[in-house]
């Protein structure tokens, strides 16, 4: 009942136990709302498509932080290896829901921190669709830093269409601070 309290309990589970019983929770609350969410579609497919709906989507932050803590803890690296992935694909709905529910600040902060676990042109792909959000809401400096970020990835790893893209919203940005020559 009381916080600290709580976390004086917590603390004293040993990390390996810790780590089992997040993934015991993880796998109680996937159950509870309906079993595995289906993979999304790649974040570098040429055409963005959107995720269909799964009833796990309400509760995919929490799934993506169990998943995260679930990997803490010395069990085998296939275990690890397999929450990691769980954590990308509920992270990802989690940035996809609170999009859709127009929670841009949750939705930008969890497109970044997937973007962080991931590589290659999928990162770049994470990065640019923080970049929009920010678009969207007017913060045209983060939106400017995300998108160009997600712009130099694209470059490093020669996907055309990622850079294609991320141009586009970069143009969208300079035209809308007033910047006519950059676009």
């Amino acid at each position: 009942r009381h916080a600290l309290l709580r976390d004086a309990a917590y603390q004293l589970q040993l990390p390996g136990d810790r780590a089992r019983l997040h993934a015991l929770a993880f796998h109680v609350i996937e159950q509870l709302h309906g079993g595995r969410a289906p993979e999304p579609p790649r974040l570098d497919a040429a055409e963005e498509e959107e995720t269909p709906p799964h009833d796990t989507d309400a509760a995919a932050f929490e799934l993506s932080e169990q998943a995260q803590w679930a990997t803490a803890g010395g069990q085998a690296a296939s275990d690890r290896t397999g929450f990691e992935a769980l954590r990308r694909l509920y992270l990802r709905r989690a940035a996809e829901q609170a999009e859709r529910l127009f929670h841009s600040e949750d939705s930008m902060r969890r497109w970044e921190s997937l973007a962080e676990i991931l590589h290659g042109t999928c990162r770049g792909g994470a990065l640019w669709r923080a970049g929009r959000i920010a678009l969207r809401t007017g913060n045209l400096p983060r939106a400017e830093a995300l998108i160009a970020r997600g712009l130099e990835v694209h470059r490093e790893c020669r996907d055309r269409g990622g850079e294609g893209r991320a141009l586009m919203s970069l143009a969208a940005v300079f035209l809308n601070a007033g910047r006519l020559g950059d676009a």
